[in-house]
């Protein structure tokens, strides 16, 4: 199932601007895709819009607690606040929409 993961933060604890959650996103980066395997996910794509102070991380992943151990592991909510979504591909919804 895939799942959308939002961070967002304010600019008092972005990584841009703070030096401890600078530290946390760089130690973060390269070990994203091995702690998410490491719990069974699958990152299918990852974005920023940095002047928003939000982010946004589609992974595939069994259950929205494998998303959830991933996230902490990568310490992640330790300087964003997270929402996790369960969602559908487009052509996922038109196929429940006609029925098949």
């Amino acid at each position: 199932m895939l799942y959308m993961v939002i961070s967002t933060h304010g600019p008092e604890t972005c990584a841009a601007a703070n030096e401890s959650a600078k530290q946390m996103a760089l130690a973060m980066a390269p070990k994203m895709d091995k702690v998410a395997k490491s719990h069974g996910c699958a990152i299918q794509g990852s974005w920023i819009h940095p002047s928003n102070h939000t982010s946004w991380v589609i992974m595939d992943a069994p259950h929205a607690h494998a998303v959830e151990q991933t996230v902490w592991e990568l310490d992640l909510a330790k300087w964003n606040t997270i929402d996790i979504h369960p969602i559908v591909t487009m052509e996922e919804a038109m196929t429940k929409l006609l029925g098949a």
